[in-house]
């Protein structure tokens, strides 16, 4: 009986690479790796000696496809528009992610700064929500660019779930090609609040040679608890097979990650977060609770504690390469 054709990419993403005398696994093998690394001596034995890699590796193969999702779309988006202006030395970018479609985004600089941290924002906000807050990331030594989602501020298009996983790819794509001349500082940081968590997730996941870290603030990566919580079928086999791949990319993310959680987050429960961290393959983890805080009040009630956080991990991934 001969074997089942395998479409090209499907055969990529489970291909055996050897590079620089090491051998690096698939995608799928790598998440099974580091699920169970710490039950598997022959493994850790292979990587001390450097001969198998299993450390920050970008997932190969498609995206996924989030759209068994996008049903409840309606339900988690609301985009409003962003009569701001930039303030001065801040730059308004539009990003193409599809045909005729641009998000905006909010470039603010910092000159010689130890890193840039790409920011996508949470529900019901836009990026001249974060004028406020930037000089604060700059105090940090860092440039902050923050990317609206479809339907939001002056984005194009309708906001559904799986576009905004995939355009956070595209984003960050963008922003690679045009680093040199939008002058990004250092090392890139994604970061992902409350809903962005996902957009911040999928660019760790796939991009991580380009990282040194990731933060989320206030935001988990239990889609499973999402698709309950609003409803979806928890047997329908497309929302099943996304789970397991979901969850799977979330293991093969090593880069190093700080979460900064409210300790009374209403929406979004400290151990939603705290599930999130575990399920991810990185050595270099801890997350920052703001003792009393909820979901949107941790820059009132902690934003010395939040802030002191953040530049400790900055100093942390740009004095230890990231990886």
């Amino acid at each position: 009986m001969s074997e089942p054709a395998i479409a090209p990419e499907a055969a990529a993403s489970t291909r055996w690479i050897r590079t620089a005398g090491r051998i690096v696994p698939p995608a799928p093998v790598l998440a099974a790796a580091v699920r169970c690394r710490a039950r598997c001596p022959l493994l850790a034995r292979l990587e001390r000696a450097d001969l198998v890699h299993t450390g920050t590796v970008s997932v190969s193969g498609p995206p996924l496809d989030y759209s068994p999702v996008d049903a409840i779309s309606a339900q988690i988006f609301y985009p409003r528009p962003d009569p701001s202006r930039p303030p001065e030395g801040v730059t308004d970018l539009r990003i193409p992610v599809a045909d005729g479609v641009e998000l905006a985004a909010r470039l603010h600089p910092c000159p010689g700064g130890r890193a840039t941290i790409v920011l996508f924002h949470g529900n019901g906000e836009v990026v001249g929500d974060y004028d406020g807050v930037a000089r604060d990331y700059v105090d940090c030594g860092c440039a902050l660019l923050v990317s609206d989602f479809r339907g939001y501020g002056r984005s194009d298009g309708h906001p559904t779930f799986s576009a905004m996983v995939r355009d956070a790819g595209v984003v960050f794509e963008q922003l690679l090609a045009r680093r040199r001349a939008l002058d990004l500082p250092g090392v890139l940081i994604v970061k992902g609040r409350s809903l962005g968590a996902h957009c911040a997730l999928e660019v760790a996941a796939r991009h991580a040679a380009d990282l040194a870290g990731l933060v989320i603030e206030s935001g988990s990566g239990e889609l499973s608890r999402l698709a309950a919580m609003l409803g979806l079928d928890p047997a329908d086999p497309g929302l099943v097979a996304l789970l397991e791949a979901h969850d799977a990319k979330l293991a093969s993310i090593e880069l190093p990650v700080l979460m900064i959680h409210g300790e009374r987050d209403e929406l979004i429960p400290l151990a939603s977060a705290e599930s999130t961290l575990a399920r991810l393959g990185s050595r270099r983890r801890r997350i920052e609770v703001i003792p009393g805080a909820g979901h949107n009040d941790l820059w009132w009630r902690g934003r010395a504690r939040y802030f002191e956080a953040l530049e400790r991990f900055v100093l942390e991934v740009t004095a230890g390469g990231g990886g």
